[in-house]
């Protein structure tokens, strides 16, 4: 049993450092629904810092941030203030630094609680929310009153605090997690002041539905214990909740638990099914799973729902008292509309973090909503100031670059091919992990996509299953990982009708028009690239398409044969603020895929709809050169991200992380719609992986390759091979290059033997071997007629060459800094003599994104700017030449 005492905090739950200190933030306010406005109009989030000496204070060089490894994250212009004086900075990711205006920050604040803190010019902290201010509530501001953190629901920007009288949230003994003994909960008040109500069951508490608190609550089995505080003057705290988690309640999980309908309704189809809540005997009682059944509950962090029962299982067919679980309508009516406040938790058991934040709560899905189809539905969680914080801010997917603010999260049930499904020809295929291997897939390619990981889900301390948590594709995604703000963005899906969910369609239909003219034409091809017929930017012409981005969320759709698509489930997003990035391709619900080894959706596809881009494009001699050096890079050589084994790597990975969790699975859905035979890991899951790992995956890439070839989209001349892979090597090669079908032509100072736009030869016919003793990059191509193969391309690095060069290397030394970095990265060559000097920078897949020095440079310090605006987060590589030496250097965007 793991028993947390959290009562010594009663007083206040995070400390002020320095409170002494010259600057402090004496008022600041995260969730401003109806405050004061900025010079916008725009409620933003604001923060009111204070002269704390007798003396005016210059403000240039200080800073605010909002985090604590960045404290020079916002630096103030040069502002005089007052000696006792306030003033206001609008945290709104505006960045306005204009002395005679309103000054408004790089950040936004968090409304579930971080860090914030105001720093001298010396980056030293002068004041500070440590290690977070708590989670935050709508219109009530947070600060110092009398050296001690309060809340104020009488908000007073730029003038002196008022004694607050919103109470604190309520504190708990015990937190949540795992028990297996009974135990007893005490709930406190910090500072003493108001009364705490609890609830057992789910149910929102307040002064009416819940008890007041007398004595420690006792805790004997699965429980969700919810507590409020509320003051003499009425004024209620959050809610908050922990659920503590018997799991040997679990496994026995009842056919009818008390207080929960037998029938699920369906509204619109005047329908219903037999409620379904039971944990399967049949599994949990089985000897292949009876012993593992703890473990596999333990194998996945889980997330816990809490709301009032009826806001899910309310027969009344209402928009605001139905229960949203059931009453679901059909894929487009009203009810799909219908949210309910809840309470969410998250815990992870591999390193005991947690959460809890109050939110909005809507089902998500189209016909899996309906529980004739599907008796297990998906969630959304937003994130608003209506039902609590305005953003989660949590390292949800721990993996470096990921966002750690959100708006939204969605819970995916998943529908197609899995053992919910209403067909038992897509039950047998059920894995859990196509949409996922998509997004990870498209991740691996070093494109930016939507991040996910799988959970343990519990309603009200009722065990729902394995679900697949992933970020939303909307306007908050897209500022998160393209910057900008997320008022810029438009994001249109397709969800049976193409819709605008963020921004406007106007772009996007502009893409559609012009894209049909393509053709031949370079003028139109790059014309959609924001670019003239020759390649070079116009600033006049909107950037309509990622092209790069498009060809590999098209290979991934062709690869695992995606039939629900494209007239379905697709998303894009723009920046049409910004004019120097297109519309960008995100992988989305791609459940319904690698079915059949030889499924080819190399299709015509829906018109106005991605797939069908591709009939316009495949006809420009310049796109078929880029797909088919990208198709190379992929599927053939080494590494790529669809070759066999990097695929069976992916999928094997993505399989280790739920193989356990699906015997839970199984036991609580398994036998839905074959109730005389559940679906099971040993007989049906693990079979199904296998059949993929040795059957689908290592031919899948030549079959897929094959269609490539059939629908003209690679060439029907081979690339050359190369006698020498690329690599370190301490001895002079001579290199053979080996082509049939044509001419070979090859380069050794990095650039393309096929002149671009034109077509034209730039590099050397291949004779002979090339003797290879300094480090090179080799690209070669092979050319029949009018007709270029794919590149092949690899670079040669020698440590040490005897009798090529006795003198010693001349060592350059690179720097990079701030690195990781968001805005700006300085890129520094300290060079012991002038020399020529070549700075590139790539992404992990070999694309070079800009060339940042070319040319001799000076001894000494050589510094270049790589700015971030436009850059997706992730790993870039910087590769510098200097006197016959090549070094790179890793730099990585967030």
């Amino acid at each position: 049993m793991k028993h947390l005492f959290l009562l010594a905090f009663l007083a206040v739950s995070t400390a002020a450092f320095n409170q002494n200190g010259a600057i402090l933030i004496t008022e600041f306010m995260a969730v401003n629904s109806n405050g004061i406005t900025d010079e916008d109009g725009q409620r933003s989030d604001w923060i009111e810092i204070y002269n704390n000496t007798a003396a005016t204070i210059d403000l240039a060089g200080w800073s605010l941030t909002d985090k604590a490894d960045n404290l020079r994250k916002w630096i103030f212009p040069s502002v005089m203030l007052e000696k006792n004086s306030y003033l206001i900075v609008f945290a709104s990711e505006k960045n306005r630094l204009d002395p005679s205006g309103k000054l408004h920050t790089n950040f936004k604040l968090s409304g579930s609680g971080e860090y914030l803190a105001v720093c001298t010019p010396e980056a030293a902290v002068s004041h500070a929310y440590t290690p977070a201010y708590p989670g935050q509530r709508k219109d009530v501001s947070y600060g110092l009153y009398h050296q001690q953190e309060v809340f104020f629901d009488t908000p007073t920007p730029g003038a002196e605090n008022t004694a607050g009288s919103a109470p604190f949230a309520p504190v708990f003994s015990v937190t949540r997690g795992y028990y297996d003994t009974p135990f007893t909960v005490e709930l406190g008040v910090a500072g003493g002041q108001g009364t705490v109500y609890y609830t057992t069951d789910g149910t929102r508490p307040t002064a009416t539905t819940g008890k007041a608190y007398t004595a420690p609550v006792s805790i004997a089995t699965t429980t969700p214990l919810s507590a409020v505080v509320i003051n003499a003057a009425g004024i209620s705290s959050e809610v908050v909740t922990h659920t503590y988690l018997f799991l040997q309640d679990v496994i026995k999980q009842p056919k009818a638990p008390a207080g929960y309908p037998t029938d699920w309704k369906e509204s619109d189809a005047g329908s219903s099914i037999t409620a379904d809540y039971e944990m399967d005997p049949r599994v949990t009682g089985n000897p292949a799973y009876a012993s593992r059944m703890e473990a596999s509950l333990k194998s996945l962090p889980v997330m816990h729902i809490v709301t009032t029962p009826g806001n899910l299982f309310s027969n009344v067919e209402n928009a605001t008292t139905g229960g949203i679980y059931i009453f679901t309508g059909l894929p487009h009516t009203e009810s799909k509309s219908w949210s309910r406040p809840t309470s969410v938790e998250y815990f992870d058991p591999e390193n005991e973090q947690e959460f809890q934040i109050n939110c909005r709560l809507q089902l998500h899905g189209g016909n899996s909503r309906r529980p004739t189809n599907s008796p297990k539905h998906g969630f959304e969680l937003k994130f608003t100031s209506a039902y609590g914080p305005s953003k989660l801010n949590f390292d949800i997917f721990r993996e470096k670059g990921s966002a750690k603010e959100f708006n939204s999260l969605i819970l995916r049930a998943g529908y197609n091919n899995t053992w919910v499904k209403n067909a038992a020809a897509q039950q047998v295929l059920g894995q859990y992990l196509q949409d996922p291997f998509a997004k990870t897939t498209q991740l691996d390619m070093g494109q930016v996509g939507p991040r996910e990981r799988f959970v343990h889900l519990y309603l009200n301390g009722l065990y729902w299953g394995v679900y697949n948590l992933a970020e939303e594709i909307d306007k908050d995604f897209m500022e998160s990982y393209f910057g900008g703000s997320d008022a810029d963005y438009d994001v249109v899906k397709e969800q049976q009708t193409t819709t605008p969910t963020d921004g406007t369609m106007a772009a996007w239909n502009n893409l559609k028009s012009q894209i049909t003219g393509v053709g031949s034409s370079m003028a139109n091809y790059f014309k959609i690239q924001g670019r003239n017929a020759d390649g070079s930017v116009n600033s006049s012409y909107p950037n309509l398409l990622d092209v790069d981005n498009y060809i590999d969320y098209m290979l991934i759709n062709y690869y695992i044969g995606n039939k629900d698509w494209d007239k379905n489930n697709w998303a894009v997003g723009r920046n049409r603020v910004r004019n120097n990035e297109g519309f960008r391709f995100f992988c989305w619900d791609a459940e319904t895929s690698m079915v059949a080894l030889t499924d080819n959706l190399i299709i015509t596809g829906t018109s106005g709809n991605p797939a069908a881009f591709m009939q316009y494009l495949k006809k420009n001699s310049e796109f078929k050169v880029k797909i088919a050096d990208r198709i190379k890079q992929l599927m053939l050589d080494p590494g790529g991200a669809l070759t066999p084994a990097e695929i069976a790597r992916r999928y094997d990975a993505l399989a280790d992380e739920i193989e356990l969790a699906m015997i839970s699975e199984s036991a609580r859905w398994s036998d839905w719609y074959t109730p005389y035979t559940p679906y099971t890991l040993n007989d049906h899951w693990l079979p199904r992986k296998n059949d993929l790992m040795t059957n689908y995956f290592p031919q899948r890439t030549d079959v897929l390759l094959s269609q490539l070839k059939a629908a003209a989209l690679y060439p029907s001349v081979d690339a050359p091979v190369f006698s020498h892979a690329g690599g370190t090597y301490s001895e002079a090669l001579n290199l053979q290059i080996s082509g049939t079908g044509g001419s070979i032509y090859y380069t050794t100072d990095g650039s393309d033997p096929r002149v671009a736009v034109t077509g034209a030869v730039a590099g050397n016919s291949y004779s002979s071997a090339l003797r290879l003793a300094t480090n090179t990059t080799v690209k070669a191509r092979v050319k029949s007629s009018s007709e270029w193969s794919a590149l092949s391309e690899a670079s040669y690095i020698f440590n040490s060459v005897n009798g090529i060069d006795d003198q010693p290397a001349l060592a350059a030394v690179y720097t990079a800094w701030p690195n990781p970095f968001s805005d700006e990265i300085r890129i520094r060559a300290s060079l012991p003599v002038g020399g020529e000097l070549t700075v590139d920078v790539y992404s992990v897949d070999g694309r070079r994104i800009t060339r940042l020095y070319e040319g001799v440079a000076a001894s000494g310090d050589t510094e270049m700017v790589l700015v971030g605006e436009g850059l997706q987060n992730g790993v870039y590589l910087c590769r510098m030449v200097y006197a016959g030496t090549v070094t790179v250097l890793k730099v990585v965007k967030r």
